[in-house]
């Protein structure tokens, strides 16, 4: 290669280079956390909604009052011959309209893992651009 493409190449590469705002830890944390004492002070405003991401029997034998009860089974598309595909934007709209759920309340979404089924919810509804969506932080701890 021609010295000179060259030297075009890695200024133009480099000029293209935005120079990237520092990840906040803080900010994504307000942002996608409520902590347990916030989620007290608000869990009786009628736009928050509690939704308990667990398996329906374990639900059923403990829960934060209130709590509506939403499992993986619920936000997958069932038109596959297998499981696990994100249900469509439809589907969770019904699915939201059963329980409740509208549009501009507040979703605050719990489990008993650490997160790590909640968070699945979490993607799904940030990837269908629901806004007010956060996780308890900590989840529920038994």
């Amino acid at each position: 290669m021609n010295w000179r493409i060259s030297i075009i190449l890695i200024v133009v590469i480099t000029a293209s280079c935005k120079n990237e705002k520092a990840v906040d830890l803080a900010e994504i944390k307000e942002s996608y956390l409520i902590e347990s004492d916030e989620l007290k002070a608000i869990v009786n405003q009628p736009k928050i909604k509690i939704i308990d991401f667990r398996k329906k029997d374990i639900y059923k034998n403990e829960h934060i009052a209130g709590a509506v009860n939403i499992w993986r089974t619920d936000i997958e598309d069932d038109s596959f011959n297998y499981k696990g595909i994100m249900a469509s934007k439809t589907q969770i709209e019904l699915l939201f309209g059963k329980l409740g759920i509208k549009t501009d309340d507040t979703l605050i979404i719990y489990d008993d893992n650490g997160l790590c089924d909640s968070a699945r919810l979490w993607w799904l509804l940030q990837n269908y651009d629901f806004t007010n969506v956060k996780l308890l932080h900590g989840g529920l701890k038994s």
